[in-house]
């Protein structure tokens, strides 16, 4: 699974800007761990949620910075960083909250 993600991430890390280039192990890292505790027979799940919630806001604040650095609107950053600060609730991907940092599930769909 390692080999194929660096594969992957390889044209991105080659011409992504500093910027962003520095938060792709941050977005990656967590998610490839959590996937492979997943499938340990022998996981008690004790990090699992640290895990998620590290995956979460990695890949949140890649995708804010690639957005940003593309001129694009951006999640703010303070949403971001409050991400771990309080426990969350994961919520349906049908339910919806006013603030993205209230749930570590996927956004509501857009109308």
């Amino acid at each position: 699974m390692r080999s194929e993600a660096q594969h992957a991430l390889g044209p991105v890390t080659l011409h992504a800007p500093e910027a962003v280039r520095k938060l792709i192990g941050d977005a990656t890292l967590p998610r490839l761990r959590l996937a492979t505790r997943l499938l340990d027979s022998d996981n008690d799940g004790t990090e699992d949620r640290a895990l998620w919630t590290a995956g979460q806001r990695g890949y949140r604040l890649l995708r804010a910075k690639m957005r940003l650095d593309l001129g694009f609107d951006a999640e703010p950053m303070a949403a971001i960083e409050a991400i771990g600060a309080q426990p969350t609730v994961v919520s349906s991907s049908s339910e919806s909250t006013p603030d993205p940092a209230d749930t570590t599930s996927l956004p509501p769909p857009t109308l």
